[in-house]
């Protein structure tokens, strides 16, 4: 994955002597990007290491951020009880952060070609390997520094 991110960039690096790439177009998906990566990160923390995370940051909401934060969607808590008015994405932080990685993912794909009407193939290629490369850091910092 490394390499194909190092391939990329060296394409978008020597075809800029055929024309002047505009890193300035690549902000706003690389950001989503990032955001999406570090969403994605916390995400998995919280479903795969919940207690390092409790122990890092013990002050953390057990019934927001704990393993049976899924009941959140059920009146009282109880599945028996029936489902609760609330939308799924708002009850707890598995969903919370599933959601605004497939949002900011979404947003960052999209906005790829809207900030380059008419440009080379290896301007969307570059953009996208930028994006590719803040999306990793996005979830190796949420995922290995912040979180655990």
């Amino acid at each position: 994955m490394e390499k194909l991110l190092v391939i990329l960039l060296l394409c978008s690096l020597s075809a800029q002597a055929q024309e002047k790439y505009n890193w300035k177009h690549a902000i706003t998906p690389a950001s989503l990007s990032f955001a999406s990566g570090a969403a994605w990160g916390v995400n998995q923390v919280n479903a795969q290491h919940p207690e390092q995370m409790f122990t890092k940051y013990p002050n953390l909401n057990r019934k927001w951020w704990g393993p049976d934060s899924w009941k959140n969607k059920y009146r009282c808590g109880n599945p028996e009880n029936g489902r609760n008015a609330t939308p799924i994405w708002l009850t707890d932080a598995q969903h919370f952060t599933a959601s605004v990685t497939q949002l900011t993912a979404f947003g960052a794909g999209v906005s790829i070609p809207i900030s380059r009407r008419r440009g080379k193939w290896w301007h969307y290629a570059a953009d996208a390997g930028i994006s590719f490369a803040s999306y990793s850091l996005g979830n190796y910092l949420t995922y290995n520094i912040i979180m655990r």
